[in-house]
């Protein structure tokens, strides 16, 4: 629960390496509908965090990053740490960028990007280094 989850958009990998062994072994294949998938826009990610109701959301912008803690008061153990990347403020509001989970609780990491994957397309989340799911829009990751 408290480990770094990698956040690759399907927009940033060709097929011949997204077929690659290590999706392979996990029983992940390239998904339909990833054409214009992308990272999102800290505005999209305000909207979905928004979104998902009965969470406090608590953005800090420092340097060049966005971090954004994500809390569930009624369940201690049902929270996230998002860090936003090359985050400029106002300026890259509209511009995509990449980000990870810096800590977080897996079921409520695979519903933020669910939740992102019907705006931006398909995603890969590499939990604990080792563990990569694929996240669409159906919200069942694969």
């Amino acid at each position: 629960m408290g480990a770094s989850h990698a956040v690759i958009s399907l927009g940033e990998l060709s097929r011949s390496t997204f077929d690659g062994e290590c999706f392979r072994s996990a029983g992940i294949t390239w998904p339909e509908g990833v054409e214009g998938a992308r990272n999102p826009t800290p505005r999209e990610l305000r909207r979905v965090l928004r979104g998902l109701g009965g969470y406090h959301i608590e953005y800090d912008a420092t340097g060049h990053s966005l971090d954004v803690t994500i809390s569930n008061s009624m369940d201690a153990q049902d929270w996230a740490v998002i860090w936003v990347e090359n985050y400029a403020g106002e300026a890259s509001e509209d511009t995509p960028l990449s980000f990870s989970f810096h800590r977080g609780n897996e079921p409520l990491v695979l519903r933020v990007m669910s939740d992102l994957a019907k705006v931006c397309g398909p995603f890969v989340v590499v939990f604990n280094f080792d563990d990569p799911r694929l996240v669409t829009a159906d919200g069942a990751p694969r």
